[in-house]
């Protein structure tokens, strides 16, 4: 992972966010990239003002001066001295497709982004463009939901469905994890209790455990009879997880959970963060 990008709008949320991704760049040695989108609707809503205490040229260097300060106060923190650069970039758009274009134009390998769940509002509605990012974005999104604490990545559980793709996704968590020294849950929610599922899934886990090399990963299977995605919830805080990853790409495995996309729901209802793998 070499360049991280954290959408920041300067609320509580955003900024808890930011905390989470200069702890994984600091880990990683990556550069980190704060990253703010000055929207149409702050322009216009500066420019019609009848009385107006700044100009936008100002209102824009204000800005530029906070995230250049927040850049060059995580650089100097000594717990962050193994990050390779930290700087900020002010631009102005639609903040989702601003992040999209940014992700190409800069080669990002991860968005860090903070959530606020449904029914409100985050400074520049960063909550609500998370969904539009999950459908555009081809590389992982990392989202932060409102008031979850950094915790060292200490438990991950990755939810699978069983399928091949997941033999390259988990070799990815173990990635992730070795960083940061995290033991690993997969697990597989058998929402029927059926027989030949849970035998499926521990042939499936011996595959697994014969090629990938992590002493720290374990298998399971959890039955559960309600909703696939609050059984994930459920297990999640049963194992006091630290980070639910889920892989985006099982388009029927998502439709199944909610009728919806369980990627999309979990990233704003989930008091933990969720790892979404594309």
């Amino acid at each position: 992972m070499s360049k991280i990008l954290c959408p920041v709008d300067f609320s509580d949320t955003s900024l808890n966010a930011l905390e989470y991704a200069s702890k994984i760049a600091n880990v990683q040695g990556a550069v980190l990239i704060i990253y703010h989108v000055f929207t149409d609707k702050d322009y216009n809503k500066i420019v019609g003002e009848e009385e107006v205490a700044k100009t936008f040229k100002e209102q824009v260097a204000d800005i530029k001066t906070k995230i250049e300060t927040l850049a060059r106060e995580i650089k100097e923190m000594e717990e962050n001295s193994n990050m390779l650069d930290c700087y900020g970039v002010l631009d102005m758009g639609k903040l989702s497709t601003k992040i999209l274009e940014k992700v190409n134009e800069e080669s990002i390998s991860l968005i860090v982004m903070g959530t606020t769940g449904f029914g409100k509002t985050s400074g520049l509605g960063i909550g609500s463009n998370t969904t539009h990012i999950l459908e555009k974005a081809n590389i992982p999104l990392l989202c932060i939901p409102d008031g979850s604490v950094y915790n060292d990545f200490k438990t991950l559980i990755y939810a699978t469905d069983i399928e091949e793709e997941d033999k390259i996704m988990i070799q990815n968590v173990v990635s992730f994890a070795t960083y940061f020294s995290s033991s690993i849950k997969v697990v597989h929610v058998n929402h029927k209790y059926k027989q030949l599922e849970n035998a499926m899934s521990m042939q499936y886990f011996n595959e697994l455990a014969s090629f990938i090399q992590y002493k720290k990963i374990k298998y399971d299977t959890f039955n559960c009879k309600g909703d696939i995605g609050d059984c994930l919830l459920e297990y999640t805080r049963s194992l006091e997880g630290d980070l639910l990853v889920l892989f985006s790409q099982h388009k029927n495995f998502m439709e199944n959970l909610f009728h919806k996309s369980i990627a999309k729901r979990l990233s704003l209802i989930s008091s933990k963060p969720v790892l979404i793998l594309r």
